[in-house]
């Protein structure tokens, strides 16, 4: 239904078009003349399409010697008020045509001219001008056959091509006659048409047009200005699609749509006159190019979804165009056959069905498959170009200054998509420019992330050999550790043995005092080992809970006050008065950190000895995620040398200046930075020798 009525509405706008004006001009019945006026001149070009007269039978030669003059189609069958017909010519004259001097029409057919198969007929018409105007241009666009022009009985020239071989016209049928009127202002137009008796559409088929200016040299221009149009616009289209091609896959879009293009400019060329040829062989051409056209359309369409689900779902979908294919050659090998079909309009209007029905398959195929595909704009339009480039594709389409209306809506809709087109190639090459800087920064971010891999297992296979130098290291400390008190456990036991019962009670007892003090020695190294190698293999070692600093500080400071009660060492604690100190902390281990501190700072100080205990906290003022608490303890010892600072959490380093009488197995500070690292926390030392050490803890606070 849709069809029809868009058929229906071209059809009348073609019909409106091609008689637009002429009702406009004053037509005097008694004497058959068409009063122009000035006013009717400054509107533009004035297009004659009814009221005209035709005389059957009447050719240029019987004009030329004097067998006919304008006066005597009144003795003459004639047919008054006939309208020009595009679809038709001279075989349909209008619903408001009339036979004049005959009851018997049918008597007065035309027929062939003697032995030839052409047959003729003349249009007649009289002008009367305004003052001032004596001569008006003529321009007539398009006839099947031949027609000679005679003004006031002057033959002015012909128009059209009767036998004449196919070539190119470079006026694309726009000759433009001028004509003069005599002293009564008057033009005697007769257009005798000679054509051939196989055509289904004789005569004119698009209104003469007059006007008082050179309308067939703007025509002509504009023409053939259009067809370079068309032809820039195919090698435009060539060269973006030869680039585009080399860059994707649509090798398949690119030549259909390319092909549509040619085909397009070759109809277009046949259907304005720029290639002459006779009227069977435009009817035939015209059919043969709509066919191709119309398989062509969807075979470009049907291209642009190649890579959808659905077709990758379903192989119909990748075979659908062998049906319009099909039906296609079946209309081509019938045009072949029966030649004598383009000498009625049927086959003409066959193709038109076609080529409709194809557009609307493919609009339907559009929307309800692939709207929501990447090409589903693109094909949406596509298919509605066609559709309505098909409809203004019939006989008789409409032009304007010769254009048709269809070449340039067609033109304006492949200017559109090839700008969408080009739109949806820059933003895919943008796309991939995006994502090629996405993947440099990737592989720039893996090869970094691989040389940090590099830079871990370097470090790592270095940690590996140091752990292994420390694992001799510890071997050899362990068994050097372990020696000593095993040795003098040996010796006092070897001692008690061979004396017997001479050994006085007094010796023997200090004899297994010492056996068992050297036993705690050997068993404290073995806690320590243990303890920290479980540190170091499980974290879940640790228990971590709010813990107060202070309270922490305060109660081991009693507890090493009552220590050193009897001895002139003192311990000092440096506390804020309102501040708890709270951390998230381990309270068992981290209580053996600051009694290895402590215990190392008793240990390493002379008599007057002074240990200070300090903690505060620091950035107060900021979020409690930026505040941070500080833990140093201090002593006026013998210090650390400058060399062995680096190696003083080594597991069994002990500094040279240590001294042996020192009780202490080398595990003390490795525990304590096992510690502090479970915690997120840093410890750092500074030392200088016969002044002291201070050792500096930094946590995190909780509250």
């Amino acid at each position: 239904m849709v069809f029809v009525v868009s058929l229906l509405f071209i059809r009348q706008i073609n019909s409106s078009y091609n008689t637009r004006n002429s009702t406009d001009l004053l037509f005097d019945k008694s004497t058959d003349s068409f009063i122009i006026t000035k006013d009717n001149l400054e509107d533009g070009d004035l297009f004659i399409g009814d009221n005209w007269i035709l005389v059957p039978n009447v050719n240029a030669d019987s004009i030329n010697y004097g067998a006919f003059r304008y006066s005597d189609y009144r003795t003459r069958p004639y047919i008054r008020s006939v309208s020009i017909s595009p679809e038709d010519g001279w075989n349909d004259t209008g619903d408001n045509s009339s036979w004049v001097n005959t009851v018997d029409p049918v008597a007065y057919r035309l027929y062939p001219e003697g032995g030839e198969t052409k047959i003729s007929a003349a249009y007649l018409a009289r002008f009367i001008l305004p003052l001032g105007i004596d001569t008006i241009r003529l321009n007539l666009s398009d006839i099947n056959g031949k027609a000679e022009i005679f003004c006031n009985g002057v033959d002015m020239g012909s128009v059209g091509i009767d036998d004449q071989e196919p070539g190119i016209d470079i006026t694309c049928g726009n000759r433009g006659i001028t004509l003069t009127a005599d002293n009564n202002r008057t033009i005697e137009l007769i257009i005798a048409v000679k054509s051939s008796s196989d055509i289904y559409c004789p005569g004119m088929t698009v209104s003469p047009s007059m006007s008082t200016s050179n309308a067939d040299n703007r025509m002509i221009f504009t023409s053939l200005l259009w067809i370079i149009i068309e032809i820039l616009a195919i090698l435009l289209s060539f060269i973006a699609g030869f680039v585009l091609i080399r860059s994707s896959s649509g090798r398949r879009q690119f030549l259909s749509f390319l092909a549509i293009q040619i085909i397009f400019l070759l109809f277009t060329m046949i259907d304005t006159g720029f290639l002459s040829v006779d009227s069977i062989a435009r009817v035939t051409i015209r059919f043969y190019l709509m066919v191709v056209l119309g398989f062509l359309s969807y075979l470009f369409v049907s291209s642009l979804f190649l890579k959808s689900n659905l077709n990758k779902i379903s192989k119909f979908w990748n075979l659908d165009w062998s049906i319009p294919l099909a039906v296609g050659i079946i209309l081509l090998a019938y045009g072949a056959i029966r030649k004598t079909a383009f000498e009625n309009s049927a086959l003409v209007y066959y193709s038109l069905v076609y080529t409709l029905l194809i557009a609307a398959v493919c609009i339907f195929k559009v929307l309800f498959l692939y709207i929501n595909e990447n090409n589903g704009v693109v094909g949406l339009c596509a298919s509605v170009t066609a559709f309505f480039c098909f409809i203004g594709m019939q006989p008789g389409n409409m032009a304007i200054y010769n254009i048709p209306v269809y070449s340039q809506y067609f033109i304006a809709a492949l200017v559109s998509l090839e700008i969408m087109l080009v739109a949806q190639y820059i933003r895919r090459y943008k796309y991939l420019q995006e994502m090629s800087k996405h993947l440099r920064y990737l592989v720039k971010e893996k090869t970094e992330h691989i040389s940090e891999i590099n830079r871990d297992l370097y470090n790592t296979n270095k940690r590996l050999m140091e752990n292994e130098e420390a694992r001799k290291n510890v071997l050899s400390n362990v068994s050097h550790d372990l020696r000593t008190p095993i040795t003098a456990i040996r010796g006092y036991a070897e001692l008690l043995l061979s004396s017997g019962t001479n050994m006085k009670p007094e010796q023997r007892q200090t004899y297994l005092n010492n056996i068992l003090k050297r036993s705690h020695q050997m068993e404290q190294i073995v806690s320590d080992i243990v303890e920290l190698t479980r540190m170091e293999s499980n974290a879940n070692e640790f228990v971590f809970m709010e813990l107060s600093i202070a309270e922490l500080l305060d109660e081991l400071v009693m507890m090493y006050e009552a220590d050193l009660r009897d001895t002139t060492k003192k311990v000092e604690l440096e506390l804020p008065d309102d501040d708890a100190l709270i951390v998230k902390a381990d309270p068992r281990k981290f209580t053996r950190v600051i009694e290895n501190l402590v215990s190392n700072a008793i240990n390493y100080t002379y008599d007057e000895a002074l240990i200070k205990i300090k903690a505060w906290r620091s950035n107060a003022e900021q979020p409690i995620s930026e505040q941070r608490i500080h833990i140093t303890i201090s002593d006026n010892g013998i210090g650390i040398p400058e060399d062995a600072l680096p190696h003083i959490f080594d597991r069994f380093y002990r500094a040279g200046n240590s001294g042996q009488n020192i009780k202490g197995t080398g595990l003390g500070l490795s525990i304590v930075k096992t510690v502090i690292d479970h915690h997120d926390a840093d410890i750092t030392v500074e030392s200088t020798l016969g002044v002291g050490t201070t050792f500096h803890i930094v946590m995190k606070a909780t509250y």
